[in-house]
């Protein structure tokens, strides 16, 4: 064996030897099981109310005690093309990030505009719509229904109806099998609407994705709702439709008669974890649903339902000594996929800052 070989050889050996290390490390770090000191299944924990549980920043060293622990990284000023519209604004606007795709969004009434938020530039914008903008979505579409140079989907919403546009990036005439940089290549909104739908006087309030390109949709009528769509049209249906997953045959038939009786309780936001394929609804009253969603539009089921006032409840058996008000409302949802924990599937927020 010459010289150089062995020298491969070591490196090689040194190099995995590097890799083991590096995956012991990872394997090592505690889970969220660990950190929030459950020992036995079923069991709840608390913590933040002693002061140790908070680090005290003149305990650290000398270099880290002045360390800010809140500061300003950069400032980007929204284009000046795009503010100009503000001067025209009538009644409403919205804002909202994309950071799938490094952008911002900016809704002028019936009028939305997206740039890139590192450097200001690649402004896009859809201005086709009559209705003021109600809520915005941005989803990957299901593989093989659209052109390859659509990656993504721009859900906007109005009063009336629920437009989908396709969005592309970068040269239109080169491959659409290239390799796309989202974050750096131009954005372009393709011109007209892909898809159509009547809202049937039901205002949706959030959009939710799926990796897989499925796409929900929370109503204020307290229904969820999924856009099917597909390739082409079939003797089984539309190419694309809105469907109720609230609602059972029924309400369908008889759809009136449900309202009456019950008290619509809005669906303010929706979270996604795709590695378990379940889908979670927090509503307006601060109720939490847990939907498995299955394969299909037709597998989709809840499976769970908690009310603001069980959450009160049972968060004030485990803090007795705490005011239960800090308990409510909850106001923003964070799925845990397998990954984050196999144990634990979601982390609720309330307006106080308690998980």
């Amino acid at each position: 064996m010459s010289l150089s070989e062995s020298n491969a050889l070591d490196s090689l050996e040194f190099a995995g030897t590097m890799l083991e290390r590096h995956d012991l490390a990872d394997c090592s770090t505690p889970g969220l099981l660990e950190v929030t000191g459950i020992r036995q299944s079923g069991m709840a924990t608390a913590s933040g109310l002693n002061d140790y549980d908070y680090q005290n920043l003149s305990s650290l060293s000398l270099g880290l005690k002045n360390l800010n622990q809140l500061s300003t990284v950069n400032k980007i000023p929204i284009p000046p093309e795009i503010m100009e519209h503000f001067k025209h604004i009538k009644c409403h606007c919205m804002m909202g990030l994309f950071p799938e795709i490094g952008r911002a969004w900016l809704t002028i009434d019936s009028d939305i505009y997206i740039w890139t938020y590192e450097q200001s530039r690649d402004v896009a914008y859809f201005d086709g719509l009559s209705h003021l903008i109600v809520s915005v979505g941005l989803v990957v579409p299901k593989p093989g229904v659209f052109i390859a140079d659509v990656k993504y989907l721009l859900v906007l919403t109005t009063p009336v109806e629920i437009v989908i546009l396709g969005v592309t990036f970068g040269d239109s005439n080169a491959s659409p099998n290239r390799s796309i940089t989202s974050t750096t290549e131009e954005m372009q909104l393709l011109n007209k609407p892909i898809f159509v739908l009547n809202t049937d006087n039901v205002a949706i309030t959030c959009i939710e994705g799926t990796s897989d390109g499925r796409i929900f949709l929370g109503g204020r009528d307290g229904c969820l709702y999924e856009i099917s769509y597909q390739a082409e049209s079939n003797w089984f249906g539309k190419r694309c439709k809105k469907v109720n997953h609230s609602q059972g045959l029924m309400s369908h038939l008889v759809p009136g008669i449900f309202k009456v009786f019950s008290e619509n309780d809005s669906i303010s936001k929706l979270t996604m974890d795709n590695s378990r394929r379940l889908l979670y609804a927090l509503t307006e009253k601060g109720a939490i649903e847990a939907w498995d969603i299955g394969t299909d539009v037709n597998s989709v089921k809840r499976i769970a339902r908690i009310s603001q006032n069980d959450i009160v409840f049972s968060a004030g058996n485990i803090l007795r000594t705490i005011e239960p008000s800090v308990f409510k409302p909850v106001t923003a949802l964070c799925s845990l996929s397998q990954e984050d924990s196999p144990q634990f599937h979601l982390i609720a927020i309330t307006q106080t800052g308690v998980r």
